[in-house]
């Protein structure tokens, strides 16, 4: 059986289809797939095989005019270039990139050693230079800013409600990861691999250790190694997990429970 996933909602011959979810690949293999006047099918689709059905992901991307902003920042020369990528170069060098979600830029802030360039978008997204150097750059939701203190909240979005939060006090700063819910999560079997591998995309290996059975707990310093870094995640069966990574790579892999507890991981 051919199944496709999109992205994002779409359309196919006035039907719609919605994120995230499987569908049986319509009989009409002309049909158009639309994700709306904004958005664009990009042609990159990922697909691989499992139990003799054939999964297609439809990447849908924006449309997004590219931009060039020259910038000076404490004497530097910074350029952000804004196509399908969010990329900063400072002195020539790059010095980040990531995806861009349709961002425009809006202003520059200074507080002390530290410049903050903002972009406007569906998500607002800032970039922190220390004098010349970068230090950091995401998507955020919130920004407080103090007399002597900054902090920047990046919601995960994930099942256990991840937030990472940059925090600037008296010039110096640290990044963490916070729980943005007040309750203990009860968890079920069939839950416990995605919110494995939620941990591993957050990189919160104290929360990951407890899902781990005492033999794995102790080698969770080369999760990150084993599974690389996580895009999405896609659940094929209660024990089963497509993952799709940052390299555009898709590995398969199955949990082995015991006692809400992972036993072993096996890659398909």
């Amino acid at each position: 059986m051919l199944y496709f996933v999109p992205n994002r909602d779409c359309f196919c011959q006035g039907k719609k289809y919605y994120a995230q979810k499987r569908y049986q690949m319509p009989e009409n293999s002309g049909c158009f797939f639309s994700a709306g006047c904004q958005s664009i099918f990009s042609g990159d689709e990922k697909s691989f095989e499992f139990e003799s059905d054939k999964y297609l992901f439809l990447n849908f991307q924006e449309k997004i005019k590219f931009a060039f902003c020259p910038l000076k920042i404490k004497g530097a020369d910074v350029g952000v270039s804004l196509g399908e990528e969010v990329i900063l170069f400072s002195n020539n060098q790059l010095a980040y990139s990531c995806k861009n979600c349709g961002l425009t830029f809006e202003r520059v802030s200074e507080l002390g050693a530290f410049s903050f360039i903002f972009f406007e978008g569906k998500r607002k997204f800032v970039a922190i230079f220390k004098n010349k150097e970068f230090v950091y750059a995401n998507y955020f939701d919130e920004i407080n800013f103090g007399e002597k203190e900054v902090f920047v909240l990046t919601r995960l979005n994930d099942s256990l409600n991840h937030g990472r939060v940059w925090h600037l006090k008296d010039g110096k700063e640290e990044e963490y990861l916070v729980y943005l819910d007040d309750f203990e999560l009860n968890l079920k079997p069939q839950f416990l691999p995605a919110v494995f591998l939620d941990c591993v995309r957050a990189k919160n290996l104290n929360y990951l250790k407890h899902l781990l059975s005492e033999s794995l707990a102790n080698a969770t310093s080369n999760i990150s190694l084993f599974f690389g870094e996580i895009e999405e995640i896609y659940p094929l069966r209660e024990d089963v997990v497509a993952v799709i990574k940052k390299d555009a790579s898709i590995g398969i892999y199955k949990f082995e429970i015991e006692n809400l507890k992972i036993q072993n991981i096996i890659e398909l």
